[in-house]
């Protein structure tokens, strides 16, 4: 009897399943039919038609339900109307990406400051969603020239950015905005407005400040793409080293400017982690005085030693992963730091947890046939044991990625070539959270080879990642 009701159990179970099966597939075909017109799909969701699990879950589509369902219906009235005049003017397009609902929603909220109305728009008939966003902010909001990176701070939503782009469109200088994280130069305020339109704000910000200083374009593109590009901070100690490298830019070799940077950050600022206790920054007082190129390297080949031997004492942490540690740390009651790690000497199982993923997938590249094929693998490295063996096999530093790679500032992938059974590593891959290749090194932070250049750019094309050769 037993049996009797558990198999019928299963097989309403069964039917449930499939019933569930076949409401999804016909869910995703008129979904799939709608989402052709953006006014179609907006006028389902006001009118309730279209019900929240017959929208993808990663479409701007769920973003643009969820705005229209919530709140009092006044309010929404009032974005549906805004929505529908944008579909008027030909952004619908608009509606089908993450980012795109997000914005305009963001936009909408800063209508007081709209400079012209929004139905004389005339939006770029263009496929490229950021540019038909980009036509509509700057007929909004633009009264002069804006860099087209700026566009960026929209997806941000945050609001001091949104008030520099407010200043800067109004015709003002970047120099009287509020809230800068450092003081700006008449000089820098000019390249400003000329920064790589692929670059972030604070990116945009070290890439004036190095041209300021007398760098050329490359130098700045190189400490812009480093560590430097992602965090303002100790300014008078960062232009010393700015100024350094500003000295020395017709002998430095520029594959070099990132490691050295790398180098100075972990013995000035960082603490590390090593067994049960947190260690401070092994040199705080380091200076620029007095420094010479040729030292600096030799400093930093010995370093790159150091850590390839003993990886486990080179484990660094910056402020961003200290603060979760103090947070612990008051949750567990703990009388002090040590008393703290004392308490969690397990604290490598955790680290070696698996890291945020970028959402790139492993890829594989044949070249050739028969015994001289060429087996290439670019793979993403997880956890900080992968980056300890990388930094190993390469002889440089990338185990001390950790803490960026921990919290998702970066990610780490490493290239390698098959040939019959032998592998070798050709070159270690760092993705900043744009999907950009902000670094590609060799053996030893060498230049890579065109071969490993070659791969990259194809892995790169096939993945939306920013590869510039």
């Amino acid at each position: 009897m037993a049996n009797r009701q558990k198999r019928r159990d299963i097989a309403v179970q069964q039917q449930r399943k499939e019933q569930a099966f076949r409401n999804a597939i016909r869910s995703s075909k008129r979904m799939k039919k709608i989402s052709k017109s953006p006014r179609k799909v907006l006028q389902a969701i006001w009118d309730g038609s279209l019900r929240a699990n017959e929208i993808p879950p990663n479409s701007g589509y769920r973003q643009l339900y969820q705005i229209l369902k919530q709140g009092q219906r006044s309010e929404r009235l009032k974005f549906y109307q805004f929505f529908e005049s944008i579909v008027s003017l030909g952004g619908g397009r608009l509606f089908a990406v993450n980012f795109g609902v997000r914005v305009l929603a963001t936009i909408y909220g800063f209508r007081q400051q709209w400079i012209r109305p929004l139905h004389s728009c005339a939006l770029a008939k263009r496929k490229d969603p950021y540019k038909v966003l980009s036509s509509l902010l700057n007929h909004l909001f633009v009264r002069y020239e804006m860099p087209n990176f700026m566009d960026k701070v929209w997806e941000t939503g945050n609001e001091i950015y949104i008030d520099w782009y407010l200043h800067i469109g109004s015709g003002q200088n970047l120099r009287t905005a509020r809230d800068l994280p450092m003081k700006v130069s008449k000089k820098m305020a000019f390249y400003f407005m000329q920064a790589p339109s692929s670059y972030t704000i604070y990116q945009a910000l070290r890439w004036s400040q190095v041209r300021a200083a007398g760098g050329d374009h490359r130098l700045a593109q190189t400490i812009a793409d480093s560590y430097l590009g992602e965090k303002i901070e100790g300014l008078d100690f960062w232009q010393s080293v700015i100024d350094f490298f500003v000295r020395h830019q017709e002998e430095v070799d520029f594959v070099q400017v990132g490691p050295i940077i790398d180098y100075i950050l972990s013995r000035r600022f960082l603490n590390r982690r090593w067994e049960d206790e947190v260690l401070p920054p092994e040199q705080p007082n380091f200076s620029m005085k007095g420094r010479k190129l040729a030292s600096i390297m030799r400093d930093m080949d010995r370093w790159h030693r150091d850590m390839a031997a003993e990886p486990l004492r080179y484990q660094y942490i910056d402020d961003r992963v200290d603060m979760q540690h103090i947070a612990q740390l008051e949750a567990e009651n703990a009388d002090n730091i040590q008393a703290f790690w004392n308490k969690n000497k397990d604290w490598w199982k955790n680290f070696n947890k698996k890291w945020p993923s970028f959402g790139v997938r492993v890829f594989d590249y044949v070249e050739g046939a028969g015994q001289g094929q060429k087996k290439y693998t670019i793979r993403h490295l997880k956890n900080a044991q992968q980056l300890i063996e990388e930094g190993t096999a390469m002889q440089h530093c990338v185990a001390s990625y950790a803490y960026r790679c921990e919290t998702g500032i970066s990610a780490i992938f490493s290239l390698e070539v098959k040939v019959e059974k032998e592998k070798q590593r050709l070159a270690t891959i760092e993705l900043n959270s744009l999907k950009k290749v902000v670094q590609a090194r060799g053996k030893r932070n060498a230049v890579i080879s065109p071969t490993a250049s070659r791969v990259i750019f194809v892995w790169a094309k096939q993945n939306g990642i920013y590869y510039a050769v």
